[in-house]
């Protein structure tokens, strides 16, 4: 896990970092393009079976036009067995000890509550899924943890009582809002900068500029200028049987955790 450090930088030197990270991320945009704007998307269409034409007019005009979700099918079932596998397996964890005077009795409980830790805090099963789905989709991962604090209030009659729970959480960067650089590393240890593009509705950034989480003039940008692409394809897939509408996204990318505006 990489720790994120805040570095004091004078005004010209954070003018120079400004300037190399637009440019390096420029090219990292450009050498992807071809990637998720051709091949990334000629599979999702795959995927979910889109024909190539949208109202046929053979043998007649508007004849049924269906195609079988082969690939989305068998894609799906593979993640499926795959994460049956992993999260049915009893004990989850078996820990074991090279000190002779450890009761069995203590090896099994730690057991048990590392599966408890697993199950409900971890949510394991959830993310294995999540994980092996989108792996057998993408053909590739990457995972971003985080620490994450959540307060929940309480009432007993007129006393309120705060309960915060603090736990690690893993998430999937999408793969069409990954932008590594170079894109020819050949793993994340040879990338040099990490861009990830997050997605924010309007609302949720004028209330981080109400709370002064981020610029003002920031965000003044970026609701003048919303990204045209909307949802991702993992966020449509997500919310496609739900019934969900989703708006247009007010973009910015992260680097480590420094957000700037793409201009």
């Amino acid at each position: 896990m990489i720790k994120i450090t805040e570095v004091k930088l004078q005004p010209g030197q954070a003018t120079v970092l400004i300037e190399r990270l637009i440019r390096c991320f420029s090219n990292a945009v450009t050498a992807r393009t071809e990637q998720i704007e051709g091949k990334y998307r000629k599979w999702q269409d795959n995927y979910d079976a889109v024909p190539k034409q949208a109202v046929r007019s053979k043998p007649f005009q508007g004849a049924s036009n269906f195609m079988p979700q082969l690939i989305k099918m068998h894609t799906d079932i593979l993640s499926a067995r795959v994460t049956g596998i992993i999260a049915a397996t009893r004990p989850i964890w078996k820990p074991s000890t090279f000190r002779n005077d450890v009761p069995p009795e203590a090896m099994q409980a730690l057991a048990q509550w590392m599966q408890y830790v697993s199950m409900y805090r971890l949510c394991l099963p959830e993310r294995i899924d999540m994980i092996t789905h989108a792996g057998f989709k993408s053909g590739t991962v990457v995972l971003k943890d985080w620490w994450a604090d959540d307060t929940k209030y309480t009432m007993n009659g007129d006393k309120e009582t705060a309960i915060t729970e603090s736990d690690m959480r893993t998430g999937i960067v999408p793969f069409e809002d990954f932008y590594p650089y170079p894109l020819s590393s050949l793993t994340l240890k040879e990338v040099e900068i990490k861009f990830q593009r997050l997605r924010f509705t309007k609302d949720e950034v004028e209330q981080r500029k109400a709370s002064g989480l981020w610029n003002a003039s920031a965000c003044d940008l970026l609701l003048k200028s919303p990204s045209s692409q909307g949802a991702s394809n993992s966020q449509q897939q997500t919310v496609q049987n739900s019934g969900i509408t989703l708006t247009p996204d007010t973009v910015f990318f992260q680097l480590y955790g420094l957000p700037f505006v793409s201009l």
